[in-house]
């Protein structure tokens, strides 16, 4: 924002009764205006899985099962097989997102090379898979891109040749959305783009059920349960690699989705931004000497 239009926005509404952020993240901004009260009300969206106990979670917890097993070196049986989507040896990792080094894609790129290098050397039957999905803001970053999924690092042996660890699938819309978050078995979002704010595309994929590896940037850590092992520092490939193979024996997301029917439908979203309004309409106008912050 110019600093003469930050100036007039300053002017015209300071003091201002409520102001309603996002995240706690954001209550600076708020206080900036003097906010007599200040409320936090995440952000929400219309839930993309209502079906999700029926045609979702019973392949996540049967790719889960399969996994349990093969790591403790027992066989599948056909039926295992079918049920958890024909190959449970593959840990299936999502990357959606803007395809820039800001959103983290790089250190994805990296961790998931180092968690195949330490499964690889303990002599593990899985293996790591990456989707990408978004579309490239930068060509030179496009190229750097294609050179680095072409390295050793990210190529998986099949039979006599090298197959890679890495598949580019572009912009994806909402059908073809659903379906990599559906197929996927972990998602990894490690930011620390300058203007991320809320991280929407981590909620959309906490509705689905996955576990997120994500990172310790801005609003990122509030928006996950108190504690919530796959939290990781930004630019740190080593990092992500530990949780992405933390999050390979974790059962499945299930809490995650608890967690967004619980803070980020849309439904909660419109009711706390009311009781927010609400709440300025039953305390009157009276000035305080601090904003009084609430979380809806």
């Amino acid at each position: 924002m110019q600093i003469r239009t930050r100036a007039t926005t300053y002017r015209l509404f300071k003091p201002v009764d409520l102001s309603i952020v996002l995240s706690k993240y954001n209550f600076v901004d708020a206080e900036k205006l003097l906010s007599r009260n200040i409320c936090v009300v995440n952000n929400g969206i219309p839930d993309p899985c209502p079906d999700f106990a029926e045609s979702i979670l019973p392949r996540r917890r049967a790719r889960f099962a399969a996994r349990v097993k093969l790591l403790k070196g027992e066989s599948l049986t056909s039926s295992e097989l079918a049920c958890a989507g024909d190959d449970p040896q593959i840990v299936k990792v999502l990357f959606l997102a803007h395809c820039m080094k800001g959103k983290g894609l790089f250190d994805t790129l990296t961790g998931l090379a180092l968690a195949n290098a330490r499964l690889l050397r303990a002599n593990s039957p899985i293996r790591m898979h990456l989707t990408v999905a978004g579309e490239f803001i930068n060509p030179s970053e496009q190229t750097e891109f294609y050179e680095r999924i072409a390295e050793p690092g990210l190529q998986a042996e099949s039979g006599r040749t090298a197959k890679s660890c890495v598949t580019y699938i572009g912009f994806a819309n909402d059908e073809y959305k659903r379906r990599v978050f559906i197929e996927s078995d972990c998602f990894c979002f490690p930011t620390y783009y300058h203007a991320e704010s809320f991280g929407l595309v981590a909620v959309e994929a906490m509705a689905f059920g996955l576990p997120v590896v994500t990172t310790c940037w801005r609003s990122l850590p509030e928006m996950l349960p108190p504690g919530y092992p796959g939290l990781v520092a930004i630019k740190s490939p080593n990092q992500i690699a530990d949780a992405l193979l933390a999050m390979m024996v974790q059962p499945n997301g299930e809490y995650l989705r608890e967690n967004f029917l619980n803070r980020f439908t849309l439904q909660r979203y419109l009711t706390n931004h009311a009781e927010a309004i609400h709440s300025v309409e039953i305390a009157g106008y009276t000035p305080s000497l601090a904003p009084r912050p609430q979380t809806f």
